[in-house]
């Protein structure tokens, strides 16, 4: 979750005051997305830029990390441009957190008036038929909340649910999800059958293909030419069922005009690939999306924590303050 991974309100939390300080963070978020829900997009928008330069001037982890990221995966770049993808990098995750007003409170029919898609009828004929399985890659980029609502307009999608730390948000933002046909289910051998199950009928399921599954947990492939712990399970649903796989993500787009929804093909060889081999194609699709937009995308997340030898990537970070 965003909150929680970007560090934009982190709470360290002891086992003697664990409630009282979720209650507390997560009053603060409904009372910040419910404010924001009466707000036009656009000054929504504005109000998580704001948030994020502040991060940004301040001193704080998540603009730490960010940078790390960032000096790491774009190399190329001189420090000047670093920076300045550091700072638009910060205030878009700004625009996440406030735009989740409009995600969880607006009706699917307002919210549907700010989705386009990049092409229209490839996303008619690829959601609107269902006669073949469908997996879709949605990584953290762009506005990912978007993309459950965009693809539910045209059919359901299937995709796991890993309940909020902050447990006073978790009803609402089932609900949100929920609202426009989207089916969640739990990240348990249950919710995994049920992936099997919705690709074996020929439905459509979701899979967030970045996130680390844990020390011992995952295969490991480059992203950025870092290696980067990967989750095996889209490529176990990949070679028992045999999907389209498309990498998708609503890309935000400037004076809260709404999202433009992005659908780009996996390679053919993803079907016969060995798993160490998908997981590579996974993350050069996730790559290429990213560097079509890096600024959007959640650098604020500690991608390569665990790497092959042994060593932690982010143990040096703070000789990169």
């Amino acid at each position: 979750m965003f909150l929680r991974k970007s560090g934009f309100i982190g709470v360290k939390l002891s086992q003697n005051n664990k409630k009282n300080e979720f209650s507390f963070t997560g009053l603060f978020i409904l009372s910040l997305t419910k404010f924001c829900s009466y707000l036009p997009l656009r000054v929504a928008h504005a109000i998580g830029s704001g948030f994020g330069l502040l991060f940004y001037y301040l001193p704080n982890k998540a603009k730490q990390v960010a940078k790390f990221n960032i000096e790491h995966c774009f190399p190329e770049l001189d420090r000047e441009q670093q920076n300045l993808l550091v700072k638009n990098s910060l205030k878009e995750s700004g625009k996440t957190l406030t735009e989740m007003g409009a995600m969880w409170f607006w009706s699917s029919k307002k919210i549907q008036r700010y989705i386009q898609f990049e092409n229209k009828e490839q996303a008619l004929n690829l959601f609107g038929k269902n006669q073949k399985p469908v997996m879709i890659l949605c990584p953290h980029l762009g506005c990912w909340e978007i993309v459950n609502l965009a693809i539910s307009s045209f059919t359901p999608m299937t995709s796991l649910y890993r309940p909020p730390r902050v447990k006073m948000i978790d009803k609402i933002m089932l609900q949100a999800r929920r609202r426009g046909g989207g089916i969640l289910v739990p990240t348990s051998n249950t919710g995994v059958k049920a992936l099997y199950s919705a690709l074996r009928k020929k439905q459509v399921v979701g899979i967030l293909p970045d996130q680390d599954p844990g020390e011992g947990k995952g295969i490991f492939a480059p992203f950025f030419s870092i290696p980067a712990n990967t989750m095996p399970l889209a490529g176990r649903l990949i070679s028992q069922t045999k999907p389209q796989v498309y990498l998708v993500y609503g890309e935000r787009l400037k004076k809260g005009k709404g999202y433009k929804v992005i659908i780009k093909p996996a390679p053919d060889q993803i079907l016969i690939a060995e798993q160490d081999r998908i997981a590579t194609i996974i993350n050069a699709l996730v790559e290429s999306g990213v560097r079509q937009i890096p600024e959007q995308y959640q650098w604020t997340y500690k991608r390569f924590k665990f790497q092959p030898d042994g060593s932690k990537f982010y143990a040096a970070m703070n000789r990169h303050k």
